[in-house]
C-alpha cells in the first residue's frame, strides 16, 4: 500500500503530493487525514495523508517512518476544503492546512549530535558535549549543521533529528508481553501478564526502569502498541443537511439586528448551530451586546487553551458562534446557517500573506448550509445578479499561476516577461481582447545604489528611498522632491552609483518594443488617462 502525503514545507517547489510506502506494521493505522513522519531530503518531516493508493507513478519510493497522531486530524470534508484553497487561491498546502486546522503543522525540528570517535577535529566543539558525549543543539547553534554534516560523513559523529509537537496530542502507547521466557529478564517477564496492556507508568510501578523497557523492546520481549481511543476526534453527523440557499440581506446592519435575533431563536429551537462572521475583531463585542450576549466569541487572539476548549464544545453541542474570518474553518455540530455581516468590507478579501476571499470561499465551504450576506448595496461581488434573494450564478474564482523568474533565467530565458505571461498576452491579443498588467512600482528604475559600498540614494527632506524617474533624475514617491541623477556617492566612489531594478516606466517602454502594433497606455494617479477611454 502507498500513502499519498503533503509535506509540512510552505514552498511552491514542494507544493505537491509525494508517495511513500506504508510499512506492514503501520497498515492497520494509516488512514486519510493521519499525520505521519516521513524521510525527506536527508531529514525527517511531518506530513498529512491525503489518500491511500495501490500504485504510484514514481519508480523508487521511500518508506514511511512512523505515525505522529493516533487518530486522524481531519476528515474527507476538511481535505476537500484544503484542496479547494490550494487550487482556487494558489496557496501552498501548508498555508491551507494552517487556515483550516491551525495546529496541523505546528512543530519544532530539533537536532542533537552524538560523538562516535575522539578526533582532533572535534576539539573545537568539546565544550558543547555533555558527559554522555551528546550535544543538544539550540536554535542558534543550528548554524553549525553544515559543518557537522561533513564530520558525520567521516564517521566521527551522528546527527539525530527529533520533532517536538505543539497543540496536537501524541499517540498513546501501551506495552504488551510477547515472549514467555528469557534467561536474563525472566524476573521482569514474570511481573506482567500476557493478555494485559500496560502503560509506561504501570511498568515503572512494577519495578521496570526506563533502560530495561528499552532493552526488552529491543530484544522483542515486549512490544509497543497504539491504544485505540474510544471516541474519535472527528465528529460526524449521520443526518445529511439539505442544501441551503444564498440569500442577500440588503440594508444596514441595524435594520437586520431584530431578524438576526429571530434566526438565532429558530436555530436554537431546532438544536442546530449558527455562525456569524464579522470583518474586524473590534466589532465582536459590540455585535454580541446587540444580540443580548447570546453567541460565543471566537477570535485568533484567544489563547491556545481557550481555542481548544471552545472548538471541543462547538463540535459536540449546538452553538451560536460569532467570530472573525478564521471562524469559518472550524468544525460545527449540525451547522445550519451562516451569516456574513458587512460582506462588502475590504477585510474579507485577504490580499496580505495567505490570499483568500471570504465571500467567494463561503460558497465552497458551506455547500450544505444557508448563507446570508448582509450589505447595504444592491449587488454583491463582481457578478451582475437580477434576483438579489438567491445567488444562482457561480462565484468568480481567481486563476493564479506562479512563475519563478530565477528558473526562467536558468532555462536561458532572459526577457523581462516570463514565457507564461508572454504566451497569455499573445493568446489574449489574438482574441481581440484588452489586457491589464499591474506593476506596483513607479518610476523608470527602482532605486539608485553604489556598487562599491551599497549606499542607496534617499530624500533629503523625508528620508524616503528615491526612485529613478528617468535616466537623468531621481524623485521621492513620498513628498515629491526631485534632484539630478549623479554617479558619485557621499563617500566619494566615482562612477559607482548605478540605477537598479525596474519600474513601471521601464516596463511600459519594453512592452511597447515587444508589441509595436498595439496601443500601450500607462494608468497612474499622476498620468493623463483620457486616451484609455476613447
Amino acid at each position: 500500500m502507498i500513502a499519498r502525503v503533503v509535506i509540512d514545507i510552505a514552498h511552491h517547489e514542494v507544493n505537491k503530493p509525494f508517495d511513500y510506502l506504508i510499512p506492514k506494521e503501520l497498515m492497520p493505522w494509516i488512514t486519510q487525514g493521519m499525520r505521519v513522519k516521513v524521510p525527506f531530503n536527508h531529514g525527517i518531516r511531518l506530513a498529512i495523508v491525503l489518500d491511500i493508493v495501490n500504485e504510484s507513478s514514481f519508480e523508487e519510493l521511500k518508506t514511511m517512518i512512523d505515525i505522529d497522531t493516533s487518530t486522524p486530524i481531519c476528515d474527507q470534508e476538511t481535505l476537500n476544503r484544503v484542496d479547494h484553497l490550494v487550487h482556487a487561491f494558489a496557496m501552498t498546502y501548508q498555508d491551507a492546512f494552517s487556515l483550516v486546522i491551525p495546529m496541523a503543522f505546528q512543530s519544532v525540528y530539533r537536532y542533537h549530535v552524538k560523538k562516535l570517535k575522539n578526533h582532533h577535529t572535534l576539539r573545537a566543539y568539546d565544550n558543547h558535549f555533555d558527559q554522555q558525549d551528546i550535544w543538544y543543539l539550540t536554535k542558534q547553534e543550528e548554524t553549525y549543521l553544515s559543518a557537522l554534516k561533513r564530520l558525520e560523513k567521516k564517521g566521527l559523529i551522528e546527527i539525530i533529528q527529533t520533532i517536538e509537537n505543539k497543540g496536537l496530542s501524541k499517540p498513546k502507547y501501551s506495552y504488551r508481553k510477547v515472549m514467555m521466557t528469557h534467561a536474563k529478564y525472566q524476573h521482569l517477564l514474570d511481573l506482567i501478564e500476557t493478555h494485559l496492556h500496560y502503560r509506561n507508568k504501570d511498568l515503572v510501578q512494577l519495578g521496570f526502569t526506563a533502560s530495561s523497557i528499552k532493552t526488552m523492546l529491543k530484544h522483542g520481549l515486549i512490544e509497543k502498541v497504539i491504544v485505540e481511543q474510544t471516541q474519535s476526534l472527528i465528529q460526524h453527523d449521520p443526518k445529511p443537511i439539505p442544501k441551503g440557499e444564498r440569500v442577500l440581506l440588503q440594508g444596514s446592519l441595524e435594520m437586520w439586528i431584530d431578524d438576526i435575533k429571530g434566526y438565532i431563536k429558530t436555530i436554537q429551537n431546532q438544536k442546530q448551530s449558527m455562525l456569524i462572521i464579522v470583518p474586524e475583531q473590534r466589532l465582536l463585542e459590540d455585535i454580541q451586546h446587540r444580540l443580548d450576549g447570546i453567541p460565543f466569541i471566537y477570535t485568533s487572539t484567544m489563547t491556545h487553551q481557550q481555542k481548544v476548549s471552545l472548538e471541543s464544545h462547538i463540535q459536540k453541542h449546538p452553538s451560536i458562534v460569532i467570530g472573525t474570518k478564521r471562524s469559518m474553518f472550524l468544525n460545527y455540530y449540525k451547522l445550519n446557517l451562516v451569516m456574513i455581516l458587512k460582506s462588502y468590507h475590504e477585510a474579507y478579501d485577504m490580499h496580505l500573506g495567505t490570499y483568500y476571499d471570504v465571500n467567494a470561499l463561503s460558497n465552497n465551504l458551506f455547500k450544505e448550509q444557508i448563507v446570508c450576506y448582509q450589505t447595504p448595496f444592491k449587488t454583491l461581488f463582481l457578478a451582475s445578479i437580477s434576483h438579489l434573494n438567491i445567488f444562482k450564478k457561480p462565484l468568480l474564482k481567481p486563476n493564479i499561476e506562479t512563475v519563478s523568474m530565477r528558473q526562467e533565467l536558468l532555462d536561458g530565458h532572459t526577457e523581462m516577461l516570463s514565457r507564461t505571461l508572454k504566451r497569455s498576452i499573445d493568446e489574449t491579443l489574438n482574441q481581440g481582447k484588452n489586457i491589464v498588467i499591474l506593476f506596483q512600482r513607479k518610476g523608470y528604475q527602482a532605486f539608485h545604489m553604489c556598487r562599491m559600498c551599497g549606499e542607496v540614494a534617499t530624500c533629503s527632506t523625508c528620508g524616503q528611498q528615491l526612485i529613478v524617474s528617468d535616466q537623468t533624475s531621481l524623485f521621492c514617491p513620498q513628498c515629491g522632491h526631485s534632484r539630478t541623477l549623479n554617479m558619485t556617492c557621499s563617500k566619494g566612489h566615482e562612477n559607482y552609483m548605478k540605477p537598479v531594478g525596474i519600474g513601471l516606466d521601464y516596463v511600459v517602454k519594453e512592452i511597447k518594443k515587444m508589441y509595436p502594433k498595439y496601443r500601450i497606455s500607462k494608468l497612474t494617479k499622476d498620468d493623463q488617462t483620457d486616451d484609455l477611454f476613447d
